[in-house]
């Protein structure tokens, strides 16, 4: 499993990439708190936050408030976000997070492309 290949890895292969690939993957497989976890980890591992590892740390996040946390860290290290980090931040405003979503679709597309 990608979990299993991502623990053995190496911390030198352990970028912010890798890390933010696998939040993403928690993220879509329903273990969010995991994926949060790893933002944890890879600051503790030196790796360098950047717009891709805040924004799959919104992806896992649990409420609107945790979105707007972390949009609140993102800014004081000076990272711009992207029209990822629109989105969640747009969703945040409506009172939304990504894990209180269900897979749901609004007129046959993903709510969450909206």
């Amino acid at each position: 499993s990608a979990w299993r290949v991502f623990s053995a890895a190496p911390p030198e292969l352990k970028n912010e990439h890798v890390f933010s690939a696998m939040m993403a993957t928690l993220s879509r497989a329903g273990q969010r708190y995991t994926a949060k976890s790893l933002m944890n980890e890879a600051l503790a591992q030196g790796v360098e936050a950047n717009k891709f590892l805040y924004n799959a740390a919104m992806g896992a996040s649990h409420s609107p408030q945790e979105i707007f946390e972390i949009w609140d860290a993102m800014k004081a290290k000076g990272i711009e976000g992207d029209e990822i980090t629109i989105r969640y931040l747009r969703m945040a405003k409506r009172g939304q997070a990504p894990a209180t979503l269900r897979q749901r679709t609004l007129n046959g597309e993903d709510i969450l492309a909206t």
